[in-house]
């Protein structure tokens, strides 16, 4: 959006490893892939010629063991981004865009697609219409990454989006935490419905039946 080079790569490729490059901005999963997420990091380290100042790390391993992270690697402190990238400025961008509310860039995955591997739900949106969780229960880092509960969010803006970039999907997914707790859910239903996904809907020629995904789960205590 802002005219610069980007690529996408996943896991270590030599063949962009030596290339020069402003940036690297690393995604981290979960604490359990700890070796290679370091080995990752080490690894592109070499294509900024080991300036670490160049390189920012983020996701839910770097948001829950970010002092670990630094203790490992040494990359600045302020480059590890805790939670969600909702505010430029974390990754030392000056403009007012909410990188966590762009629609998903569905074309950067055939950067990394080939016969062995191949990205799932491709065909399905992809979004929140909250944000968070009302618990705060000491096993789950839902509450360290995502501490305020955001009982609304707008999917519909997204939805659009992707559509006239990419062309309609067939499926949605929703990446909620805890959706069942927000007291607008059936504004949140409203919104689907609206968007086309409504019972016995079906999708493009061949008449594909359309699927909503709560993904995360659904909080049985609020079922009746």
């Amino acid at each position: 959006m802002k005219g610069d080079e980007v690529v996408f790569v996943k896991g270590r490729k030599k063949d962009v490893q030596y290339e020069v490059w402003d940036r690297v901005y690393l995604s981290t999963l979960f604490t359990w892939t700890w070796k290679e997420t370091i080995d990752t990091i080490n690894f592109y380290r070499e294509t900024l010629f080991g300036y670490v100042g160049k390189m920012f790390v983020g996701g839910i391993l770097a948001s829950l063991m970010p002092d670990e992270l630094y203790n490992a690697t040494g990359i600045d402190r302020t480059h590890i981004v805790e939670g969600l990238l909702d505010n430029p400025s974390k990754v030392q961008q000056d403009d007012e865009l909410n990188i966590d509310g762009l629609a998903p860039d569905y074309k950067i995955l055939s950067q990394v697609e080939d016969d062995n591997f191949r990205y799932s739900n491709t065909d399905a949106y992809l979004g929140y219409t909250t944000r968070g969780c009302v618990w705060k229960c000491e096993f789950c880092a839902v509450r360290i990454f995502e501490p305020k509960y955001v009982p609304y969010v707008n999917i519909k803006p997204m939805v659009r989006d992707v559509t006239s970039s990419f062309g309609e999907k067939q499926n949605l997914i929703l990446m909620d935490n805890n959706v069942l707790a927000s007291p607008k859910f059936d504004r949140i239903i409203d919104d689907i419905e609206s968007l086309g996904f409504v019972k016995g809907a079906r999708f493009g020629e061949t008449r594909r039946k359309r699927i909503v995904d709560f993904n995360q789960g659904l909080d049985a205590r609020f079922l009746t």
